[in-house]
């Protein structure tokens, strides 16, 4: 594609978007002259060196609600793969994350958030985001849901929080 139409900016946003998800994320970001504010330097210090002291020096950054918005969906998409769902979860019961993920709840369907839909509490988080309403209403429940090692079972955990 890239040799048929080697100035398509959707070429370009697509080589941008895989190498963010599947590249070198820092190298990627600066090359396409996004900004480095709001809290992003953190981020890139956590996939160097992903310590106790960089992690809760960016989760403590983003409590601050100094962070600019959409840099702060970057604490949900690494705290899960790096394995600190706890820490997640307590960062997310403490922030208005609603509007955060307004538009973008598709992020916490990735195959890299798997171990934070496998937490009960991600029911909780799927209501404030409206994504259980919408597979209460639809009928049409997510295949994580149907998953036979799943720990728990997602109709059951809405029903609770319904109570």
């Amino acid at each position: 594609a890239k040799q048929l139409w080697p100035d398509a900016p959707s070429l370009a946003m697509a080589e941008v978007s895989l190498n963010l998800r599947y590249g070198d994320f820092e190298k990627t970001w600066r090359a396409a002259g996004l900004p480095i504010d709001g809290g992003i330097s953190g981020y890139f210090a956590i996939l160097r060196d992903p310590s106790d002291a960089n992690i809760n020096a960016w989760i403590n950054l983003a409590k601050t609600h100094e962070m600019l918005h959409p840099h702060r969906i970057f604490i949900l998409q690494s705290l899960g793969p790096l394995k600190r769902v706890d820490q997640l979860y307590d960062f997310l019961d403490q922030w208005p994350i609603d509007k955060d993920l307004d538009g973008i709840t598709y992020i916490l369907l990735r195959p890299w958030m798997a171990n934070v839909r496998r937490d009960p509490r991600f029911m909780r988080l799927a209501q404030r985001t409206g994504l259980l309403d919408y597979w209460e209403k639809s009928g049409k429940w997510p295949d994580f849901c149907a998953e036979p090692d799943m720990p728990y079972d997602c109709k059951k955990e809405a029903a609770k929080l319904k109570a």
